[in-house]
């Protein structure tokens, strides 16, 4: 019997609109007519199944309810587009969504006030803020690998102790919760916070430009990191802690 309900229910899949006729239901389930409208008054019962003042059936709003109750595996850049362009708005500068990739940074969206673009692009994980970001909750085992065979002149110029400062980068943005970093050379600023759910880190918000202002971007990255793990599933958090 549950088996035959169900194939009423599946007999929506596919069809070519949201409601289907007594008929069409005992055809799409290949049941017999008599059949199928006993079933029907059972999940009209159960609201499993809506009857319409035009006597057709459609999905219940039951269904629905119970649609909503199950795990969904979300991907950061399934939903974090808007919060990038949010931010890219606000900022005025490009803004990066990252994953950790072993020793490589894979930069799967971005928003910089241009056609967006999902093509993913690498880079070596110490190479980039957001990279460094997520090498502070990777395992010790990696952060070595990625800091012995590192090529560090793509960020970091090749002189005596640039270990140790790829290292100490590492432990403040451990500490601290995001990492921000400033170029002498180029003028430049980077940011980057993790987005965190389930207590661990699925990606990183990060933004690279000509300083906005004095005051810090960390607030504003880390505002949108919160907002795309709650846009993910994860419970809100604490206030943002006030950067100086």
């Amino acid at each position: 019997m549950l088996g035959r309900a169900v194939g009423v229910l599946d007999a929506f899949a596919g069809a070519e609109g949201p409601e289907l006729s007594l008929t069409e239901l005992a055809d799409r389930a290949d049941l017999p007519l008599t059949t199928t409208h006993r079933l029907a008054g059972q999940l009209v019962n159960e609201r499993l199944l809506e009857r319409l003042p035009s006597g057709r059936f459609r999905i219940g709003p039951h269904v629905q309810e119970l649609v909503s109750l199950a795990p969904r595996d979300v991907a950061a850049e399934d939903v974090a587009h808007p919060y990038l362009q949010d931010l890219a708005d606000v900022t005025g500068q490009p803004v990066q969504l990252v994953v950790l990739d072993g020793g490589e940074s894979v930069t799967v969206d971005r928003a910089d006030g241009q056609l967006p673009s999902r093509a993913p692009t690498r880079s070596p994980a110490h190479a980039s803020c957001g990279g460094l970001v997520l090498l502070a909750h990777a395992p010790s085992g990696l952060v070595d690998a990625v800091i012995e065979h590192g090529q560090f002149e793509r960020r970091w110029d090749a002189a005596p102790g640039v270990t140790e400062r790829v290292r100490t980068a590492i432990e403040v943005a451990r500490r601290q919760g995001h990492l921000e970093l400033r170029s002498k050379q180029t003028g430049t600023v980077s940011v980057a916070a993790p987005v965190i759910v389930d207590d661990a880190p699925v990606a990183a918000v990060a933004i690279s430009g000509a300083p906005h202002s004095e005051r810090s971007l960390a607030p504003a990255v880390l505002t949108t990191a919160r907002s795309i793990a709650r846009a993910m599933g994860a419970p809100p958090t604490g206030p943002i802690p006030t950067v100086h």
